[in-house]
């Protein structure tokens, strides 16, 4: 039931490679991890803060650190700000999380407060969440712009897409004067609409090297196939960021886009083994960095040790070991080492209370290759219900009841998923010709 091609290194590499030009999840994820986390200036009046004008964005680890030593004496709504975005910039993506969700019950009307969930809730791959604080920080401050373009990919990835939102933010972000600010909105919208014609200027200029701008660069110059120029652009975001796990993966779709299979998987392995990580994003960080640093670890057959190495530090780490285990069941799970993995992916939802669509459906997957397909129903239904428009739960649900002859309930999940060109990424549909072969010959006895 499980694609055999989901764990075949040569297969996943196809598949990887493919997904890295053409993947929008994958794109804004990488969006997201480089994006700016904003606070206000406590110095500046109400108005100002209402109208958008007292907000600074910090996107480089170093500056940040410098700006928010300085902000010490700062109001106490601006301190909570201050210490979210520490965790944040530190990769303690979890804690930074529910800092800002505690800041936001206080003050539910605060559009930075609700733009910086939003980007930890993006982080965290739980886009239902990220849409919804970024619609609320963009009403509540139409000037904030980023937060409406965010909340424009965010609505594309949970299948809602809101016409009149984007025609809002287009509308109001043409209105505004020519700055590099503006542009940079103007070339996120135009790629959330798969305009790459329209992005490609941005290749032309010859702004500050700012992080999300470099990502930026790459994300848009592989698009347009154009690997010179992506390859150049991760190998300055490399300098910005030499010990970030991600900006290596991205010089790494630009540097070996055209090797060959074999000399690919060499090439990435060898190049991997030089570096010298932190591993803080991989432990403790954005989803991306699992995601994507688990699957070059498959491609080169390097799993066994990525799990051993996680396992060494979720023995010994004093931090909360959320990402920590979830990095280990995933590793796990590619490994084939499913009941390993459905046991961590039961502590994971069960004692950790990590509940997202998206870990639900993992842990289901888990289930079902340790064979325990009971307990898979469970977590894909749980995984629907978190969210609805996640066709992969629907879709297992649908194989799940089929195998136990539940027709009706697996007809409406196969209803729901619809003809729409959906395409598994993890599970074949097979039919056991033999069996009901069996059961046909029983019957007639």
């Amino acid at each position: 039931m499980i694609k055999d091609s989901l764990f075949e290194p040569k297969q996943a590499q196809n598949r990887y490679r493919k997904s890295m030009k053409e993947s929008r999840l994958l794109n804004y994820q990488k969006i997201f991890y480089f994006s700016p986390y904003k606070m206000f200036n406590a110095q500046q009046t109400i108005d100002d803060i209402k109208k958008g004008t007292a907000n600074i964005f910090i996107d480089n680890i170093d500056t940040a650190e410098e700006y928010l030593k300085k902000s010490a004496s700062s109001s106490s709504s601006n301190k909570g700000i201050i210490q979210a975005i520490k965790k944040a910039l530190s990769f303690k993506i979890r804690e930074a999380n529910y800092d800002l969700q505690q800041l936001v019950k206080i003050q539910p009307k605060h559009s930075i407060l609700h733009y910086n969930l939003a980007l930890t809730y993006a982080q965290m791959g739980n886009m239902i969440q990220a849409h919804d604080h970024f619609v609320r920080s963009y009403n509540l401050d139409a000037k904030n712009y980023l937060s409406g373009v965010y909340a424009i990919m965010t609505g594309q990835l949970i299948n809602k897409e809101n016409p009149k939102l984007q025609s809002l933010v287009k509308d109001s972000i043409m209105e505004e004067a020519e700055s590099e600010t503006i542009d940079l909105y103007k070339t996120l919208f135009e790629y959330s609409q798969k305009n790459l014609l329209a992005t490609s200027d941005w290749l032309e200029k010859d702004y500050k090297l700012r992080p999300l701008y470099l990502a930026l660069n790459v994300i848009i110059a592989t698009s347009l196939n154009k690997l010179d120029i992506a390859e150049k652009a991760s190998q300055s975001l490399i300098v910005l960021l030499p010990h970030d796990i991600l900006p290596h993966l991205m010089y790494i779709d630009a540097r070996f886009a055209h090797s060959k299979p074999l000399d690919y998987a060499s090439e990435v392995m060898t190049y991997l083994k030089l570096q010298t990580f932190h591993f803080d994003d991989l432990y403790f960080g954005p989803n991306i960095t699992r995601y994507l640093y688990i699957q070059q670890n498959l491609i080169t057959g390097q799993l066994y040790f990525l799990r051993e190495q996680l396992k060494k530090v979720l023995e010994a780490t004093q931090e909360p070991v959320y990402e920590l285990t979830s990095a280990l069941a995933l590793a796990c799970l590619y490994d084939k080492a499913f009941e390993e993995s459905y046991t961590l992916y039961n502590q994971l939802i069960d004692e950790l209370k990590v509940r997202d669509a998206q870990t639900l459906f993992h842990g289901g997957v888990a289930s079902i290759g340790a064979g325990h397909h009971d307990n898979a129903i469970a977590l894909f239904e749980l995984s629907k219900m978190k969210d609805t428009n996640f066709l992969e739960s629907r879709y297992a649900l649908g194989l799940l009841y089929m195998e136990v002859s539940n027709n009706e309930g697996a007809s409406i999940q196969f209803t729901k998923v619809g003809d729409n060109g959906f395409t598994s990424e993890f599970f074949n549909f097979e039919i056991d010709t033999n069996k009901l072969l069996f059961e046909k010959q029983h019957l007639k006895q």
